[in-house]
């Protein structure tokens, strides 16, 4: 998951799949020149972060880097910014706190599903304990989202983000790129427009000129 700031008036938190920082850091950059100030950690149990990575406790670690950052600078708008695993965990963000546009690049309706369709025949429904339905998620949030995904993504079926996207409530926009793989659809030709409404989204709120 991540964003990085002391001082903050654009601001993206960037959830990803479990990885540590080093695997995550190419990304930021990106995210940097474009105005945007980023806060990195590590998800529970990856990397230098302790405790076990739970469904719950990793939708816990979302909202502290929203805190963080929203005590750091209280007048951010705060954009989210998920790719894969870590579409969930935005989504859940979402949900809890009030954020400014939701990002989700290759991002799945169900984790549950996911097992299902792609796994041996086993009772996933009874084994799994996290289940990471963002379908059941995302009608409930009432900011844009934006879903990116490649239509040859061997690892998350198109089909579930266009589930998501038929889920989620307007405004809403949803970005298909053909023969794109897992998250390849923001080097497809999606990164420009992504990257314009995580600015839009995260831009100050103009200021109201003064009566005095």
């Amino acid at each position: 998951m991540g964003a990085s700031a002391t001082r903050a008036r654009r601001c993206s938190v960037l959830a990803r799949e479990p990885s540590t920082l080093p695997d995550t850091v190419w990304r930021l950059p990106e995210l940097q020149k474009n105005g945007l100030v980023v806060l990195a950690i590590d998800y529970r149990g990856y990397g230098s972060s302790t405790g076990s990575p739970t469904e719950l406790g990793i939708r816990t670690d979302a909202p502290a880097a929203f805190d963080f950052i929203r005590t750091a600078a209280p007048a951010s708008r705060v954009a989210v910014f998920g790719e894969s695993f870590g579409t969930g965990v935005a989504l859940a963000l979402a949900r809890e706190r009030p954020v400014a546009g939701v990002l989700l690049n290759a991002p799945y309706a169900s984790v549950l599903r996911l097992f299902e369709l792609r796994g041996p025949p086993l009772p996933y429904r009874w084994l799994l304990s996290d289940k990471f339905d963002s379908e059941a998620l995302i009608g409930g949030i009432g900011v844009p989202v934006m879903i990116l995904h490649g239509t040859a993504d061997a690892n998350v079926p198109v089909t579930e983000a266009r589930r998501l996207y038929a889920a989620a409530r307007e405004p809403k926009t949803m970005i298909e790129v053909e023969g794109a793989g897992h998250l390849a659809a923001w080097e497809g030709g999606a990164r420009e427009p992504a990257l314009k409404a995580l600015v839009a989204w995260a831009a100050p709120e103009p200021r109201l000129p003064s009566t005095q």
